[in-house]
């Protein structure tokens, strides 16, 4: 049985249309992923895309929500405070864990409250367990600890894809039924400027390494 709703409101609508169409800022972008811990720069390419796109969504996300601060929270749970029997921790990429003891129950890769609404972003680079994650199971194990910290039973659940096409299969489609959001960033040169950086910054590090 779905224990949650999920909704929107017309400002995330407007977050989600300008997030659709935002240019990456790459300096901005490279200058973030230098200040993760060194194991970043061990990542495989997949994963580097990973930690670049999720980057690009926060920054981007930062920038548009600056023009409606006060309607907007940006992180509204903090490090330490506990969340539905879980304790929250930070990480160095900006998301949020949720963890009991040593495990890691759930991370969200950006939490915002939009004019009342709480809202979870789920940022991917590739297509990768994307229906796992968009399963009605998966979404309420996540909402689960939220609905009690926040007090509601309804949010916005944001699903970032950034491919080139947006290919919308069944499950995003049942995603949508549900009340979910789609955004498809569609900034065209965004495989390309991407692997441009990543090459960019290997090719630095391989030369400090020397």
């Amino acid at each position: 049985m779905q224990n949650y709703v999920l909704t929107s409101n017309k400002l995330l609508s407007d977050i989600v249309r300008a997030l659709n169409n935002e240019k990456p800022n790459w300096d901005l972008i490279v200058h973030r992923f230098k200040q993760l811990p060194a194991a970043a720069y061990e990542c495989d390419a997949r994963k580097l895309a990973g930690l670049f796109s999720e980057i690009y969504v926060r920054t981007s996300l930062e920038r548009i929500c600056a023009e409606f601060s006060e309607k907007i929270i940006f992180d509204p749970i903090t490090p330490d405070q506990t969340v539905g029997g879980f304790t929250a921790r930070r990480t160095a990429r900006g998301t949020v864990e949720l963890t009991n003891g040593s495990r890691t129950y759930a991370e969200y890769d950006v939490l915002l409250i939009v004019d009342g609404l709480p809202v979870v972003f789920e940022i991917t680079a590739h297509n990768y367990r994307t229906k796992q994650r968009l399963a009605r199971k998966e979404i309420s194990r996540k909402l689960t600890p939220l609905i009690a910290y926040f007090q509601t039973d309804r949010f916005g659940y944001v699903f970032t894809s950034l491919r080139s096409r947006g290919i919308v299969r069944n499950f995003h489609l049942r995603f949508a039924d549900r009340g979910g959001t789609l955004a498809w960033l569609l900034y065209p040169d965004y495989r390309k400027e991407l692997s441009e950086a990543i090459n960019t910054l290997v090719g630095q590090a391989a030369s400090k390494a020397q």
